[in-house]
């Protein structure tokens, strides 16, 4: 770790996240991933009330279960790789933006019970913004986001998952 609070980790395999777990720890303030990393483990970053930003490498596959639940990251860039996201890997946490790329993720990796975001009626998140070669929207991914200002989906979208834009209400113009 940097003074800085930044960590660098350039493996393909991350160490074991069990010694990292934050319980309110707020010393890691942010991740920058080399190019190999692969996935993320399950709670990486678990509670860690001052992480604000993460670099996701274009490798990545997969991010783990509470990955990044309860930190303070405001915006998120899920890139085109990604095939899995675990339940609550971002549950609870500050994001008001959501930039999604992966263009092969599973459809069927969330459902009412696993929303990868936020409970129901999340009061952050003011932007989800799917990327030009998505064309998959899994189900529940923006389940229960009622303070979405916009969404944007772009025209190579051929399947939307059921609920996916559940009790979504846009507020904003």
């Amino acid at each position: 770790e940097h003074e800085s609070g930044e960590v660098e980790v350039d493996s393909r395999y991350i160490f074991d996240a069990e010694m990292l777990h934050g319980y309110g720890s707020s010393s890691i303030k942010t991740f920058v991933f080399g190019d190999e990393v692969e996935s993320i483990p399950n709670a990486l970053c678990y509670s860690m009330k001052g992480f604000e930003s993460v670099t996701l490498p274009n490798s990545l596959k997969s991010i783990g279960i509470k990955a990044f639940e309860y930190t303070a990251l405001t915006e998120i860039t899920i890139p085109e790789g990604v095939e899995y996201v675990g339940r609550s890997a971002f549950y609870n946490a500050a994001l008001t933006q959501v930039n999604w790329n992966a263009i092969s993720a599973n459809k069927d990796m969330f459902n009412e019970t696993t929303i990868f975001l936020n409970e129901y009626g999340q009061y952050y998140i003011t932007s989800f913004v799917f990327g030009n070669k998505v064309k998959d929207i899994p189900a529940y991914i923006c389940y229960g986001l009622q303070e979405l200002k916009s969404i944007s989906i772009p025209e190579s979208v051929e399947t939307i998952g059921e609920r996916a834009f559940y009790a979504c209400w846009l507020t904003g113009s």
